[in-house]
């Protein structure tokens, strides 16, 4: 009975697989599912480029993400310590 059971979660996550595989390419390249199906390594080498995209796109946002609230979080306070300056306000006075 587990052979079975393990079979058939191999069974469904390959399905499901194969779904998104042709969905993808359907959606947002414009392969017919047929051809995606019978030609599966022309349609990989059109997936190559869209993915080499999609982590450029990912790292960029990564990037702005971690540089935004890094320039965010930075301190704007400032402590300033008696006798740290020789200037006084009398000395600037008038």
């Amino acid at each position: 009975m587990d052979r079975y059971r393990r079979q058939g979660r191999w069974l469904k996550r390959t399905i499901i697989f194969l779904i998104a595989y042709v969905a993808i390419g359907y959606v947002f390249l414009g392969v017919s599912p047929g051809r995606a199906l019978l030609h599966p390594g022309a349609t990989f080498a059109s997936y190559r480029s869209m993915a080499v995209y999609l982590i450029f796109i990912s790292f960029t946002a990564v990037i702005y993400f971690v540089a935004i609230f890094g320039f965010l979080a930075r301190g704007t306070t400032y402590t300033i310590y008696p006798n740290e300056y020789d200037v006084s306000f009398d000395d600037v006075r008038g």
